[in-house]
């Protein structure tokens, strides 16, 4: 097993965010749009790093990746272009950030959607199931 299949999750859960946020042929969407001024992505950044503290669930100093989404496919990039931080709880342009272990069997998954709206958690890999599953859900902010 390797890191890429951390690296295929995190991907996979940042296209159905961005695809949730910026589809707004879906009733519920628009209704989030009106109601709390949701505005759509421009841009969803991702990070990949060496190290975690897994006991926190916080990913660690020296960032190893970095790629963006924009909706049509991810792509490796060597620094962010600009993070809008106007929406305390819902920016353009959110952050995904995560690490995996030695053995990739635990990974710390971290997203940020704003200063007052982020999420952790730490997943374990499944080898029955081959699947990522919460392990741990942990503070952020």
């Amino acid at each position: 097993m390797t890191d890429s299949l951390a690296q295929e999750y995190v991907f996979e859960r940042v296209k159905r965010d961005w695809h949730r946020r910026n589809n707004l042929k879906n009733p519920f969407s628009i209704l989030l749009h009106i109601l709390f001024q949701y505005e759509t992505y421009t841009t969803i950044y991702i990070e990949q790093f060496r190290y975690a503290d897994w006991v926190s669930g916080k990913c660690l100093k020296e960032r190893i990746h970095t790629w963006q989404y924009a909706g049509k496919s991810i792509e490796h990039i060597s620094s962010w272009g600009k993070v809008d931080s106007k929406s305390t709880i819902s920016s353009t342009t959110p952050v995904y950030s995560f690490c995996v272990n030695e053995d990739n069997t635990l990974m710390v998954l971290e997203e940020w959607h704003g200063y007052l709206s982020a999420s952790g958690s730490i997943l374990r890999y499944d080898d029955k199931s081959k699947k990522w599953k919460l392990h741990k859900r942990c503070w952020v902010l």
